[in-house]
């Protein structure tokens, strides 16, 4: 693993409080001690796949600190790029509110075309009437 990655990634559990362990760059979080609790468990800690970053989280305090480089001369992420994933951000987010707008609408319109449960056929046939509620 790249030295400076590790040296981010160990500032980061610092500032969240937590244990800093080396762990696999494979997108996912894997457990670790608080800084003042024996307990293991209690904190996060995530590389992404590209080494490019990665997430230190702390479950007691709910602190969460990432940590980015530029991977191709090895220095922090300067603002542009901070720029850009915020941009990526805010379409993703975009994205998903159209989704759920899709969704809403199919709903919508099976909603409206469901047949009320008083006038369905087998309920006009048996002798069990609907009460208050159910109309």
């Amino acid at each position: 693993m790249n030295h400076f990655i590790e040296d981010l990634a160990r500032e980061a559990c610092l500032e969240v409080g937590i244990e800093y362990i080396t762990v696999p760059a494979d997108g996912e979080f894997h457990p670790t001690k608080l800084l003042d609790s024996p307990k293991k468990g209690n904190g996060r800690i995530k590389l992404f796949p590209d080494l490019k970053g990665g997430v230190a989280f702390n479950w007691v305090t709910g602190k969460s600190q990432s940590f980015f480089i530029n991977k191709s001369i090895g220095v922090p992420v300067i603002h542009q790029d901070r720029e850009k994933a915020k941009d990526e951000q805010q379409r993703r987010k975009a994205e998903l509110i159209a989704k759920q707008n899709k969704a809403a609408l199919t709903a919508q319109a099976l909603w409206t075309k469901a047949i009320p449960k008083h006038s369905h056929a087998r309920r006009k046939r048996t002798t069990a009437y609907p009460t208050e509620t159910e109309w």
